[in-house]
This record gives C-alpha cells, structure tokens and sequence, in this order.
C-alpha cells in the first residue's frame, strides 16, 4: 500500500469549488442613505423657494420717499472758541450726524475725547459729505487745514445735518 498524500492546497488560493455563497455577504441596501439623501433635497428646495419668494421683486412701484422724510434737521455750530470749554460725556443714546463741507478748503472732522484731545475720523474735500455714528454728548470738531476750528457740534438724539461754512 502506497500512502499517497493529497495535493497541496494553498491557503491564499483555495479552489473554487471550496467557495460558497456563505463566504460573501448579502450587500446592503442603501435605503436609509437614499430616505437622507431624499429629505435632505427636499429642505434645500424648499429654502429656494422661500428665498427666491423673500427676494423676487413684488412687481408694485416703491414710492419714493417724501423730501421730509429724508431732510434731517441742522445742528446749530457753535464757534471753534467752544473746544476749549467741551468735553464728551458718556450715557447719550446713539445717533448720527452728517458733515457737509460747504468751504472751498479741506476740513478735517474730529471726535472731542473725554480729556479734550482730538481724534480725527475723516477729512472732507470742499463739497463732500460724511456721514458719522455717534451718542449724544459727545462733541464734535471741524477744523480748517491749519487745525483752527471752524465750528463744534454737539449731537441731537435725532439724526441731523453739521454744515461747515466759510467764514464770514
């Protein structure tokens, strides 16, 4: 009797006969992505349209608005003497004031501190305008290009207008 040895079997090859159906998992079914993936196209098309309906133009004419409604009041100047007396103050509510250069030179607008020093926020070309955030009680300087003031303007709690005049 002659001992014969079955053939050699590679554990990396094994033979296809070997290979069952239970060696492969069942793939998943991607129902749960699908379901998330479906709802979250549907909020993305309704945020379109509740965008699109927030800023499509509504078709009517905006009136516009009356002079009176755009006219903000005129801050009286006091003379440029007043700096040296002002100082700004805390605790106003917010307003804003907008600077009108009506001279023919550059004037430089500055907030008035609270240790009476100038901080400067804008220089206007004769003609041009600025429009600046502030509180009431704080103090406010315009001053002509060799730093002299030409006017100080303390803020109302209602918008208003400083105009910087010539001289004269």
């Amino acid at each position: 009797m002659t001992d014969q040895l079955p053939p050699a079997v590679d554990p990396f090859d094994p033979p296809l006969a070997e290979i069952t159906a239970q060696d492969f998992p069942e793939p998943r079914k991607p129902r749960k992505l699908i379901g998330l993936v479906a709802a979250l196209g549907a909020v993305l098309c309704a945020g379109a349209v509740v965008l699109l309906v927030q800023l499509w133009p509504s078709g009517g004419a905006t009136p516009a608005p009356t002079p009176a409604a755009t006219a903000w009041a005129e801050l009286p100047a006091l003379p440029g003497t007043a700096e040296q007396t002002l100082r700004a103050t805390d605790g106003g509510p917010q307003t804003r004031v907008e600077f009108v250069n009506e001279t023919a030179q550059n004037v430089t607008i500055a907030w008035l501190g609270y240790d009476g020093e100038r901080s400067v926020y804008a220089t206007l070309a004769a003609g041009e305008k600025y429009t600046q955030d502030t509180f009431v009680g704080h103090v406010w300087i315009a001053a002509g290009p060799g730093g002299d003031a030409l006017a100080v303007f303390q803020p109302t709690a209602q918008p208003a207008r400083a105009v910087i005049r010539p001289a004269g």
